[in-house]
């Protein structure tokens, strides 16, 4: 899962102490001028172990980290890292260089991500991923079928929160990996996300927690791209809904959108995934689908268990973290149930919930307002979308949607209809079609 650390320890006698190891390979050493007086000198020195880059400055040393590259000796980053062997890596430089508070390394950049075959889309996913939310996907020149996502703030430059990147890893290790095999990854430089998904520091990577919550964010995040597939055939369609397709199909229209009112694009995105479900062929649903079971497996249903019977005790490893694999306490069942009938993960409910309620609603609204937006358009169509006669506000009414569909759909048979949704959102009269193409 993890793929780039960027460390960085200010505790001076640690500092000393790593520095000083005798395994440590000089690298380079820098002198500049210091920009804010160009009169004094500012030095810094690199030394290197097996991949894993020292940089010294004055008051802090940095320390950047591969842990999957590390895994395979450095030579590629093309199979599968599990969580656990994510955990055993950390746990095994934890233990090479005697570090006995992780709690002293900080975590200041990041990138994880994983790699998945989808048959018959390699170098073509990357190629017709046009936005990922409203955020368009750029050609990224540092890799061949290579392209990156992210907010371009007022001055031109990235907002380095949250970046996307999706690329095919057979273009760039081709005798490591199948043919069509792609990897998605998502990138972050500040902290408020680290806080997000659980993470000040390498203690926290011993933890079960913040790998459940990586896994949430990339499942997520395949729900959230939109894919101009131009493989689509148009067999099934009648010539409207041809015209209207190649419409979709087109990268000028979703611009367009972009620039009428909020809700333009969403709803274009739901015409255009209903579309696809008409052919009989969409995309997105083989992509979250394909994404979802390479998580699973990532983060499988032993892994907590797993943790459990590898984990040693402090003494016996000198590891010093309150963030310990002993003690784990996330449950991964209840943590990773879904609503029947949205799909999302009821983290926000109580034990026992079957269907997300004004909890979750709320928490969509406040904190994942493009998602919200999606499931209100969704929910209440347009000419229902009036103020209710017994519900006292928006979320309610949402709420009531949900339930009303869970149990209409139960007492038709179905056992509960299992809507896709966030690129998911699929009209009730598509679900048999969508369901037998295999592509749920």
């Amino acid at each position: 899962m993890i793929d780039f650390l960027k460390l960085v320890v200010r505790d001076l006698d640690e500092v000393g102490r790593i520095w000083e190891d005798s395994r440590l390979i000089f690298y380079s050493h820098i002198q500049t001028l210091n920009h804010m007086d160009w009169e004094s000198i500012r030095t810094r020195e690199k030394k290197i172990y097996k991949g894993i880059l020292f940089c010294k400055f004055e008051h802090k040393m940095e320390i950047l980290l591969s842990p999957h590259y590390y895994r395979n000796n450095n030579v590629h980053n093309a199979d599968d890292f599990r969580a656990l062997d994510c955990i055993s890596t950390i746990r095994e430089i934890g233990d090479l260089f005697r570090i006995k508070s992780l709690e002293k390394w900080q975590i200041i950049n990041i990138e994880y991500g994983l790699n998945f075959v989808l048959s018959n889309y390699g170098k073509e996913l990357v190629v017709f991923a046009e936005y990922w939310k409203k955020t368009p996907f750029r050609y990224d020149t540092e890799l061949a079928y290579s392209k990156k996502s992210y907010v371009v703030k007022k001055n031109g430059a990235a907002n380095t929160y949250k970046i996307i990147k999706l690329y095919c890893k057979h273009s760039q290790f081709p005798e490591y990996c199948e043919r069509d095999t792609i990897r998605i990854e998502i990138k972050s430089k500040q902290s408020k996300y680290m806080e997000r998904i659980g993470l000040a520091h390498l203690g926290h990577l011993l933890d079960s927690k913040p790998y459940l919550l990586m896994k949430q964010e990339l499942i997520q995040l395949s729900r959230e791209l939109l894919i101009l597939d131009q493989k689509t055939g148009f067999e099934n369609l009648s010539l409207r809904e041809t015209r209207k397709l190649k419409e979709y199909l087109n990268t000028h229209t979703w611009y367009t959108s972009l620039q009428k009112s909020t809700n333009e694009f969403y709803k274009k995105k739901q015409r255009y995934f209903n579309l696809l479900n008409i052919t009989g062929r969409n995309i997105h649903y083989g992509l979250q689908k394909r994404v979802t079971q390479k998580m699973d497996f990532l983060c499988n249903v032993e892994f907590e268990k797993g943790l459990n019977s590898t984990a040693l005790s402090k003494n016996e490893k000198g590891l010093n973290s309150s963030n310990n694999i002993i003690g784990i306490s996330t449950p991964l069942g209840n943590s990773f149930s879904k609503c029947k009938v949205t799909d999302i993960y009821l983290e926000h409910e109580g034990a026992g919930a079957i269907y997300i309620r004004t909890t979750t609603l709320r928490f969509l609204q406040k904190k994942q307002p493009e998602i919200f937006q999606q499931l209100r358009l969704d929910l209440l169509p347009a000419n229902k979308n009036k103020h209710p006669k017994y519900e006292k506000d928006l979320i309610s009414h949402m709420a009531k949607q949900v339930r009303n569909r869970y149990y209409n759909a139960k007492r038709k048979g179905q056992g509960g209809l299992l809507k896709q949704y966030k690129n998911q959102i699929a009209a009730k009269k598509n679900f048999n079609t969508i369901r037998n193409s295999g592509h749920m």
